[in-house]
């Protein structure tokens, strides 16, 4: 619970890289990542109704992401099933082949950190906050998150950069 929690909470981005067996409470940190990736021939597996207990924890980070039917078929049968499937489901971001997936991880990173700092921690806020809102309090929430965002100094930064066609700061500390 501590580490979902840490990283859903975090204001940081959060790339999982799944290889391999992906079982039980290994499905929830893929689940609680910003974006996961994982060869589509991953084993996965909601193992825990055949050992006599419930995906109780884990079921708060997987089921916002998954239709409830899919969520029944896989944490009542315990079957196990691919990353196409996980993927399929929501539970990870995309599933590749095998050979493609260090490729496949560093190009989200890279390009995660194409973001500012405090952009990012405010898309990763947006994710979280806007789904849990009504309508009128989201659009009224995210015009106020929209106004401080556009006066602050790593926008004036960020749209310097633009118009001058240089890469923004934030750019250059995520090198090497």
């Amino acid at each position: 619970m501590g580490v979902l929690r840490l990283i859903q909470e975090s204001d940081k981005p959060v790339v999982g890289r799944i290889a391999g067996r992906c079982l039980g409470g290994g499905i929830g940190l893929a689940a609680v990542c910003d974006i996961s990736i994982a060869p589509a021939d991953a084993q996965f597996r909601f193992s825990e109704v055949r050992l006599g207990v419930a995906p109780a924890i884990i079921s708060v980070v997987c089921l916002p992401k998954m239709r409830r039917s899919d969520a029944a078929e896989l944490f009542l049968g315990g079957e196990p099933f691919d990353g196409r499937r996980a993927a399929e489901v929501g539970l990870i971001t995309r599933a590749v082949e095998p050979a493609a997936l260090d490729a496949a991880v560093s190009e989200v990173v890279e390009s995660v950190l194409r973001g500012g700092p405090a952009a990012l921690a405010a898309a990763k806020s947006l994710l979280a906050t806007v789904p849990t809102m009504g309508r009128d309090d989201a659009f009224a929430w995210t015009k106020s998150l929209s106004e401080s965002l556009f006066a602050s100094p790593e926008a004036a930064a960020g749209i310097a950069a633009f118009r001058e066609r240089r890469p923004p700061p934030w750019a250059s500390e995520n090198e090497g």
